[in-house]
C-alpha cells in the first residue's frame, strides 16, 4: 500500500493525529484484504476457463461420434445464404454458407 501525503492529509484533516494510526492501520488491514480477495478471485477465473475447456473437448468428443440422424433446416429469414443445419440430438450446427459445421 502506497501511503501518500494526500491520504495522511485527508486523515489529519478529518480526525486529527490521534486517529492517523488507527486509519491507516485500517487502510492497510482492508488493502490487504482485497489483494488476498484479488488472487482467489483470479484463481476462480483461471479454473473457470479450465473447466470450460474441457467441457468442450468433452462436447467435440461427443458431436464427432454422433451420425447427426436428426437434422432441423433454418432458413436465413432475410432470404440471403445464411441458412444452417443444427442436429437435434447433439446440437452441432453446420453452416451452409461456410460448408462447414460450428457447435
Amino acid at each position: 500500500m502506497k501511503i501518500t501525503a494526500e491520504l495522511v492529509n485527508a486523515v489529519l484533516a478529518k480526525s486529527g493525529t490521534e486517529e492517523l494510526g488507527k486509519t491507516l492501520e485500517y487502510v492497510q488491514s482492508v488493502h490487504e484484504k482485497m489483494a488476498a480477495i484479488k488472487q482467489r478471485w483470479l484463481a476462480a477465473e483461471q479454473e473457470y476457463v479450465k473447466a470450460l475447456r474441457e467441457l468442450r473437448r468433452e462436447q467435440e468428443v461427443v458431436r464427432k461420434t454422433c451420425p447427426h440422424p436428426l437434422l432441423t433446416h433454418h432458413g436465413d429469414p432475410s432470404g440471403g445464404n445464411d441458412s444452417c443445419s443444427e442436429c437435434v440430438v447433439c446440437g452441432l450446427v453446420e453452416d451452409h454458407d461456410r460448408g462447414g459445421y460450428d457447435g
